[in-house]
């Protein structure tokens, strides 16, 4: 990992504090920040290799 990366990470942390003016609820951040960090897609239908042909 290049400190780029570890930068763009913070930055986008700082970014949704700011847009929060202040979260009160810490486990309600935490969540927020965990969601817009996680980069991983939210699969609606099974995997090609998971599908069953018919």
């Amino acid at each position: 990992m290049t400190s780029s990366m570890i930068e763009n990470r913070n930055k986008l942390v700082k970014q949704i504090k700011n847009n929060a003016n202040g979260y009160t609820n810490w486990p309600r951040f935490r969540n927020r920040v965990l969601y817009v960090l996680n980069k991983t897609p939210y699969l609606l239908e099974p995997r090609s290799d998971e599908k069953k042909d018919h």
